[in-house]
């Protein structure tokens, strides 16, 4: 298994490395070359720029192997998340937990975002900083209930040894939850796993009632791609998680794909907002083409509309 710690461990590496950079980069634009006609929408961007950074940071500060056998999660820190100990190992995994599930809910606000203007006004920054907002709740609740859910250390360690003898954890950081002894548990983790199926249905929704209102290519590549980013990024670790907690499949490789999987997410959904928000991409182009010493894009005179 430590042949599956250097491989992940790179991987996680690699993947929030480009996530801390693609985000900050991302934010970077939506602060300063937004245009006036981004105003109300740059709110969306920057909340799931902000959400993106939370979660890549602290899925590569943890860079967490689930471990879930009958009852019992036991996770496993492998990355610099260790150094600092069970306590802090745990409470990254619970803001990894906590993004994540805020990730899952702010999913459909873009494809909302896009039919409500259609048959009704702008609305304004603070009417979407409200429902950004009151939407958070939830995962503040999630995020209560975890903290409260965690169990002992030393049990969850005991619980493996009994449960999974072939493992030898030596020497690991492991902490974990126990459904029994901590009855929120379930709770917590049911938030990972059942939300996006409804999600997913709301971006369908939206995005084919954009597509009714709409009869532009790129807008529809736009709603296309960004709809199907949840079909290769968020349903494979879920399903993952599922046929291995149910034993349906016994490769020890799951316990690392879980999150391997979900981190590259916010690698990637940024570079697709990036490209399809046209003054963002203008923007991009422009110094490109002055860098090389090219006449200036066509188009670029008229940054003010977008892709999407």
């Amino acid at each position: 298994m430590q042949e599956y710690d250097l491989i992940f461990g790179i991987f996680w590496y690699c993947t929030g490395g480009f996530s801390l950079f693609i985000n900050c980069f991302f934010l970077y634009l939506i602060i300063f070359k937004s245009p006036n006609s981004l105003t109300p929408y740059k709110i969306l961007l920057g909340n799931s720029a902000v959400t993106d950074l939370i979660f890549s940071m602290s899925t590569t500060f943890l860079q967490c192997r689930l471990i879930p056998n009958k009852w019992a999660f036991a996770y496993v820190a492998l990355g610099p998340a260790k150094y600092f100990g069970e306590q802090v190992s745990y409470y990254t995994y619970v803001v990894q937990l906590h993004s994540l599930f805020y990730l899952f809910l702010c999913f459909p606000l873009s494809f909302g975002f896009r039919y409500y203007i259609l048959i009704r006004p702008m609305p304004t920054m603070r009417q979407l900083s409200l429902l950004l907002f009151c939407i958070w709740l939830l995962p503040l609740g999630q995020l209560i209930c975890f903290v409260n859910s965690q169990s002992n250390p030393a049990k969850i360690r005991a619980y493996l040894a009994e449960n999974k003898p072939e493992y030898n954890l030596t020497g690991y950081v492991i902490t974990g939850n126990h459904m029994i002894w901590e009855p929120l548990t379930p709770i917590t983790l049911a938030s990972i796993v059942l939300p996006m199926f409804p999600i997913y249905c709301l971006i369908i929704f939206f995005s084919r009632r954009v597509h009714e209102f709409l009869d532009r290519r790129d807008s529809g590549l736009a709603l296309m791609i960004q709809a199907c980013l949840p079909l290769f990024f968020v349903f494979p670790p879920i399903t993952v998680y599922l046929a291995y907690h149910l034993e349906l499949i016994h490769f020890t490789i799951a316990e690392y794909l879980v999150y391997s999987l979900f981190s590259i997410m916010p690698a990637v959904s940024p570079v697709v907002s990036i490209y399809f928000v046209r003054p963002y991409h203008m923007w991009i182009l422009i110094r490109r083409n002055a860098l090389l010493g090219l006449p200036p894009p066509e188009g670029s005179t008229n940054v003010d509309n977008t892709k999407s």
